[in-house]
């Protein structure tokens, strides 16, 4: 008993490699590590049945022989029921290089659809060696029909399993309907998902049946099932696992409402692979060839269709951009696009030539105290604009206020004239919401403070937004100007 529970082990360990047709698995000679000198002989042994199943009545005849020169150390031949050895074989003649043996099915127990497997084992210094296995027999029992073999696994994906069954008995009885059924946890029944087999059924007939939409590396639980008038005859439960899923496909990148800051994108994922979907969104540059280590902006993780907004772009830039996708079998990043942003528009326009809409104050020195006084209209760049001055009483500093509203991001920019002779103009700061911003640059004009001088804001986000421009108070004394406020986008 001990000699079979080793034999059942050594079984156990090998059965993944046995394959469900009659082929014969051949297992190569080894050394025995309790004795260096012995080298374990091979054997071949298989059926000499035609077909991989018969019936509980009959007898089965096996064929064998040696392969090798070496004598064989305690050859024996056991029986195999679903796994399990259960009956030594005493009528082999290993003296002889080949030959062959019969089993009466009748004497050893077996019952409908069951493996019956043969195989031929040898010892040496207590340990056993399970030297060849035949290919898996199914036994059934002819009275009762109809009897569909074990599922074969044709072929398996991430996300489909193709199934095959055999006729092997069809019986008297008509049979109204053949099929698999398959679920998740076990039983499936035909109130579960089915496949059925629409033909004109006869023994023999191999059946395949396609199961798709099912999810990566999971167990799915299946049974073959015939009808016949009310009575459902449901076969062997087997369990099927999909394989691990693949990465994820990704569709080509939609590009639109291209802003000299901004645009929108969309993607969809064409395969999620089998996996749940873990991230998903866009990487983009400016150098071509966009990975995850550029930038990146992420567009959640469910759904197949999704979409971003990319802002903060510079304008007048080629920018490269591909959609990505994550499961857990890795990262697809899809085939990178390209778009340009324009340069910045004049969108909006404030001559300066009223107060209306600005509060715009100055501060002067009466001779006696500090005094506020609100700004005028003068000539200004083109036209009038607006004027610090308060009875020829120069300014020690002033500021205008308004209120912008920024449907992207952008700049503002504006013309300025502080005259005193000998200097250049005096640059304001700005400030956005009461933040002060970098000095503005000048993109126009001249410093000198004979002339008038155009600068430019920093960039300016998206929103509505409180902006002074404001002088502060100096020792000295300019006459402050400030003309056609133009709003960039």
């Amino acid at each position: 008993m001990a000699s079979i529970k080793k034999i059942a082990f050594l079984f156990f360990c090998c059965i993944t490699f046995i394959s469900c047709n009659l082929d014969v698995i051949e297992l190569k000679s080894r050394t025995n590590p309790n004795d260096e000198k012995f080298e374990r002989l091979t054997f071949q042994i298989n059926s000499a049945l035609v077909q991989s199943y018969v019936e509980l009545k009959n007898k089965i005849t096996f064929r064998w022989r040696k392969i090798g020169a070496v004598d064989a150390l305690n050859p024996e031949v056991w029986v195999y029921r679903d796994h399990v050895a259960i009956s030594k074989v005493n009528s082999v003649d290993f003296t002889l290089t080949n030959g062959e043996f019969e089993l009466d099915l009748t004497t050893l127990s077996f019952k409908h659809m069951e493996r019956l497997q043969v195989a031929i084992k040898q010892t040496n210094n207590g340990l056993v060696w399970l030297d060849t296995l035949s290919a898996a027999i199914i036994v059934y029992d002819e009275t009762q029909t109809p009897v569909l073999s074990y599922l074969n696994a044709i072929s398996a994906t991430s996300k489909s399993i193709n199934l095959q069954t055999e006729i092997i008995k069809l019986g008297t009885n008509t049979v109204s309907e053949i099929g698999i059924c398959m679920n998740m946890s076990g039983s499936p029944t035909t109130a579960d998902k089915t496949e059925i087999f629409n033909v004109t059924y006869a023994e023999g007939m191999k059946l395949d049946a396609s199961f798709v939409g099912l999810s990566a590396n999971t167990n799915y639980y299946f049974r073959p099932y015939s009808k016949k008038g009310t009575s459902t005859i449901y076969g062997k439960e087997q369990v099927f696992k999909t394989a691990l899923p693949n990465k994820p496909s990704i569709g080509g990148t939609t590009i639109s409402s291209i802003t000299s800051t901004a645009c929108s994108l969309s993607a969809s994922i064409t395969d999620d692979g089998g996996g749940s979907t873990l991230e998903r969104g866009f990487v983009f540059n400016t150098t071509g060839s966009p990975n995850l280590s550029d930038n990146k902006v992420i567009s959640g993780n469910s759904g197949n269709v999704f979409s971003a907004s990319l802002e903060g772009l510079s304008p007048s830039k080629k920018y490269y951009v591909a959609a990505y996708a994550t499961n857990s079998a890795g990262t697809t990043v899809g085939i990178t696009t390209n778009f340009s942003t324009p340069a910045e528009s004049l969108v909006g326009k404030n001559s300066c030539d009223n107060l209306s809409g600005f509060t715009a104050k100055f501060e002067y020195w009466s001779g006696v105290a500090y005094s506020w006084a609100d700004w005028t209209i003068s000539s200004g760049y083109s036209g009038n604009g607006l004027f610090a001055d308060n009875g020829n009483k120069p300014a020690l500093g002033g500021y205008v206020e308004f209120t912008q509203n920024f449907s992207s991001p952008g700049f503002i920019r504006f013309w300025i004239n502080t005259p005193n002779p000998g200097y250049n103009n005096r640059i304001p700061t700005v400030y956005i919401d009461g933040v002060a911003q970098s000095s503005p640059t000048m993109v126009g004009g001249q410093s000198s403070s004979f002339y008038w001088e155009q600068l430019q804001t920093d960039r300016i986000a998206k929103g509505n937004h409180k902006v002074k421009i404001e002088w502060g108070r100096t020792g000295m004394y300019f006459y402050y100007k400030l003309d056609e406020i133009e709003v960039y986008q």
